[in-house]
């Protein structure tokens, strides 16, 4: 066998080690992807069930939900003790809405997955009490966040 010939075949063969070793990384990272964009589903997924958990096992909490909810309690009628209740778990919910908000952005949830977990008709955002509080809280939050919020529950303007 003369000389060229081995190196058209040793580069043939290296081109072939070199297609499948990217076919390989290619499969290990989209594997990573899949398993990352996971964790962060349950990572909101958490966010929002210790949210419910935290409603479902405090009466108090449960009774000052209630009124936001079904007698549609607005924050100046609320008691002080009522007030830091609603106002904590306004806290978690927009924080958990916070949080996949930014793993959409950052592409690690689609926004369609954003979208099934806080739809549009989520009852916790279309209440007169969050209007009243958002104004109060919007500084915490990125604006790209907060524009996605407003526009969402029509809270631009509340206040």
């Amino acid at each position: 066998m003369d000389w060229n010939m081995f190196l058209a075949v040793a580069q043939t063969i290296a081109a072939i080690g070199v297609g499948v070793s990217v076919v390989y990384v290619a499969r290990q990272v989209k594997e990573t992807n899949a398993m990352t964009r996971s964790i962060m589903r349950q990572e909101v997924s958490a966010e929002v069930n210790a949210w419910a958990m935290a409603v479902a096992s405090s009466p108090q909490l449960s009774e000052a939900m209630a009124k936001v909810h079904y007698r549609h309690l607005l924050r100046e009628d609320a008691t002080e003790t009522e007030k830091i209740h609603i106002g904590y778990v306004y806290i978690g919910v927009i924080g958990a809405a916070f949080l996949a908000h930014q793993h959409m952005e950052d592409g690690i949830i689609s926004q369609e997955k954003l979208e099934e977990i806080f739809g549009r008709d989520s009852v916790i955002f279309t209440r007169p009490y969050l209007k009243s509080l958002w104004p109060v809280l919007r500084g915490g939050y990125s604006d790209n966040f907060a524009r996605w919020l407003e526009n969402r529950y029509g809270l631009a303007g509340a206040g």
